[in-house]
This record gives structure tokens, sequence and C-alpha cells, in this order.
């Protein structure tokens, strides 16, 4: 049985690592729920942490948008009881 769960939520993890999810055009990180993608000049998605690093390269952010929990499957995590 516990092969079979961590085999489970292995495939779910890998199937949630969709080509369509938002993520950064730099370091490849998918962002968190809740939290703001910058739309650089070059039309390229960048996380906040290195909007500062891009910026210089690729253009100031023309806009930014915010990721939202339905545009990610919601991840479900098992956790053990100590005994």
């Amino acid at each position: 049985m516990p092969n079979e769960m961590s085999a489970l939520l292995m495939r779910n993890t890998l199937d949630s690592l969709r080509a369509d999810e938002p993520r950064c055009s730099f370091c490849g990180r998918n962002p968190l729920v809740g939290e703001i993608l910058h739309v650089l000049e070059s039309g390229k998605r960048v996380c906040p942490l290195c909007v500062a690093r891009v910026a210089a390269r690729e253009g100031e952010p023309v806009s930014s948008e915010r990721v939202r929990s339905c545009e990610r499957r919601l991840a479900v995590v098992q956790q053990r009881r100590a005994a």
C-alpha cells in the first residue's frame, strides 16, 4: 500500500507540471497560488524573484498577473502521524 500511494503521488505531481501552467520564463519556477507574475516588454512572464535581474535585458514590466488557484491543480499531501 505505501508503494502504491507514493507512486500515485508521484504521478499526480508530474501531471501537475503541465506546459500550460504559469511559470517563470527565466528560472522555470512554478509560482505559488496568489503570487504575482510580471509580464515584460518582451512578452516573457517572470516571477518576483527574477524581475529585477531580467528587467535590464528583457525590458521593464508592462503588466502583472496574479496566479489563481483554478489555474493549477492543488496538491494534497499525506502526513504521517508520529507513533
